[in-house]
């Protein structure tokens, strides 16, 4: 049997409960996808959901795709995990907001910035560029 249901992607998931969450995956005979518009990855690999869950933005729709003699069991303990990791985690603005977010905000504000900031910001940046 196979089952796909799309679902909104919660706050909370940190390298531990990524870690969490694969070995309870492998527990399973079902074989699990979670696929977005822009990437897809084995429910049961950590490196694949590791690069799925920081690829993945808040409150962003996502489906898991489930095929196996398990899928009803799968789904329930998704369900459950999903649910519990949303309520025990309080994000900072930051987190939540996302890296993307936050490197828009970074970026406008640097251009406001005037030739003396800039030149302080400079020398404290140590990323190899030559510019801001």
């Amino acid at each position: 049997m196979k089952i796909e249901k799309e679902l909104v992607f919660p706050k909370g998931f940190t390298v531990r409960k990524v870690i969490e969450l694969v070995t309870a995956n492998e527990r399973f005979a079902s074989k699990m996808y979670f696929q977005t518009k822009s990437h897809q990855c084995n429910g049961k690999s950590m490196l694949g959901l590791m690069s799925f869950m920081l690829m993945t933005k808040i409150g962003e729709s996502y489906m898991i795709s489930v095929e196996g003699e398990d899928v009803e069991k799968v789904l329930q303990f998704w369900e459950k995990f999903v649910n519990e990791i949303h309520g025990e985690t309080t994000l900072s603005y930051w987190e939540e907001a996302g890296a993307e977010n936050v490197q828009e905000a970074m970026c406008h504000s640097i251009s406001l910035w005037n030739s003396s900031v800039r030149s302080v910001a400079q020398s404290y940046l140590k990323s190899g560029k030559k510019e801001i």
